[in-house]
C-alpha cells in the first residue's frame, strides 16, 4: 500500500480492473464454461497421488458438475454487480467499496494464513 492506504492507486486500479472484467464478461464466461461442461475436468475427484478417478465417477455426456455450475453462477453475479444483493446492481465504485470493506473485516482477516501477516 501507499501513504494514502486504499484511497488512491489501489482503489483506482481495482475500479479499472472491475470495469475491464465487466466489459469483457462474455469472453471470460465462455472460457470458464469449459470447466462446467468438460467431462475430463473433474477436480473434486482427483486424488492426491495423481491417480485417475474410477471410470464410473467420471461425468457422462451431457452431465455437468453442479459445484462448477454454482461457481459460474456466482461469478456471473459478481460481474453484474449483484454479488452482495441479487436484487440491486451496484455501480463499479460501490462494488469496489463493498469488496474493500469486506476484505478488511477482522472476521475475514483472522481466517487468513498467519504467514501472510494479514493484520500488518
Amino acid at each position: 500500500m501507499e501513504a494514502t492506504g486504499i484511497e488512491g492507486n489501489y482503489r483506482i486500479t481495482c475500479e479499472r480492473v472491475l470495469r475491464v472484467l465487466r466489459s469483457n464478461k462474455e469472453s471470460l464466461l465462455a472460457v470458464l464454461e469449459a470447466f462446467v461442461y468438460d467431462p475430463l475436468i473433474n477436480w473434486r475427484l482427483m486424488e492426491a497421488g495423481g491417480r485417475r478417478p474410477p471410470p464410473e465417477t467420471l461425468q457422462k455426456d451431457g452431465q455437468t458438475d453442479s459445484k462448477a455450475e454454482s461457481s459460474l453462477k456466482r461469478i456471473k453475479q459478481k460481474l453484474a454487480g449483484r454479488d452482495f444483493n441479487p436484487n440491486v446492481e451496484f455501480s463499479i465504485p460501490e462494488q469496489v467499496s463493498l469488496l474493500i470493506e469486506q476484505a478488511v473485516l477482522a472476521e475475514n482477516l483472522c481466517q487468513c494464513y498467519i504467514g501472510w501477516c494479514p493484520f500488518w
